[in-house]
């Protein structure tokens, strides 16, 4: 397994991470940083925080848009039997 999988694996490890990368995955798409922190209930300078963990560890893009900041899921780690199980329709949530 590839050092960067253990960092994925440590970031998402934090519940409020591992619950954004969710609802990012469900999005379908990108999704509004403002509207995460709506939908999580969690303040944006937080979602803001974990997202930019996200985004250090390559779970996740962010896209600017003039002053709003986009999230979708990096499909780079796509070929990990891990990251598949974890941004398919079926995998299990805790």
């Amino acid at each position: 397994m590839p050092n960067e999988c253990y960092e994925c694996f440590r970031v998402l490890s934090v519940r409020s991470r591992f619950d954004l990368f969710n609802a990012i995955k469900d999005s379908k798409g990108r999704v509004n940083i403002s509207m995460l922190a709506e939908n999580i209930a969690l303040t944006q300078p937080t979602v803001t925080f974990h997202i930019d963990q996200l985004s250090k560890a390559g779970l996740v893009k962010k896209v600017k848009s003039g002053r709003d900041v986009y999230c979708e899921i990096n499909k780079r780690c796509s070929h990990c039997i891990v990251f598949r199980k974890f941004t398919t329709k079926h995998a299990v949530s805790a």
